[in-house]
């Protein structure tokens, strides 16, 4: 049991050693994407006031607004 227990962990070491650049393009890339995201959120001066509940009726809905220039500004697509 104890060699399987070692095999197991050697295994998933050599796994690990394996993908690591993957894994680092994923993180890179996560980043890139969430400054994407935080720099429309900045270009929009959104707040916390944008993530509050709304009345669900969205007359003058300012997030509605904001929300929608921020999906366009953060995949780069044209309104």
């Amino acid at each position: 049991m104890q060699k399987m227990k070692q095999e197991l962990l050697n295994l998933a070491s050599e796994v690990e050693e394996e993908i690591k650049d993957v894994i680092k393009k994923i993180d890179e890339d996560a980043m890139y994407n969430s400054m994407k995201v935080l720099n429309a959120f900045h270009k929009n001066n959104v707040s916390e006031m944008h993530f509050n509940s709304t009345t669900g009726y969205g007359y003058n809905d300012i997030r509605k607004r904001s929300n929608r220039k921020n999906i366009c500004r953060s995949i780069r697509c044209r309104r």
